[in-house]
């Protein structure tokens, strides 16, 4: 839509051009390949006409499942990127445990069933964390 719907017709979205300040493109680590190829080249072509109506993009780029995503993603947006790779959002205490459900034939060294235990365990963790 962007390449053949609005980039050509750019001035009658010339208000829009002139406040885009952000673009955000999201599961980065699909774009490559001939797509990312494509997908660069309209990156750089959005750029021009943002720059025509004297507007600087910043791209944001997000991914979770990529090794090199600030190398990946200043290919595709033809500059430098900064890197954040730590969440500032707040997290509460975690707490981990293992549970290894108990040997029901001690000879053959069989455990109950690990289903029928986490069916037990979560139905006893909702037990006790509704209102009563």
């Amino acid at each position: 839509m962007l390449h053949a719907g609005i980039l050509p017709h750019h001035a009658s979205w010339a208000r829009f051009f002139a406040n885009l300040r952000f673009v955000v493109i999201d599961e980065l680590h699909t774009y490559r390949g001939v797509f990312g190829s494509h997908l660069a080249n309209v990156i750089r072509r959005l750029d021009r006409v943002a720059r025509f109506h004297g507007s600087e993009i910043q791209y944001l780029f997000a991914s979770a499942t990529i090794g090199n995503p600030a190398e990946h993603a200043s290919r595709l947006a033809g500059r430098k990127v900064a890197l954040v790779h730590e969440s500032g959002a707040p997290v509460g205490l975690r707490e981990v445990l293992i549970y290894n459900p108990p040997i029901v034939n001690a000879e053959l060294g069989v455990r109950a069933s690990v289903v029928k235990s986490a069916v037990r365990l979560a139905s006893d963790l909702v037990r006790r964390m509704s209102p009563r």
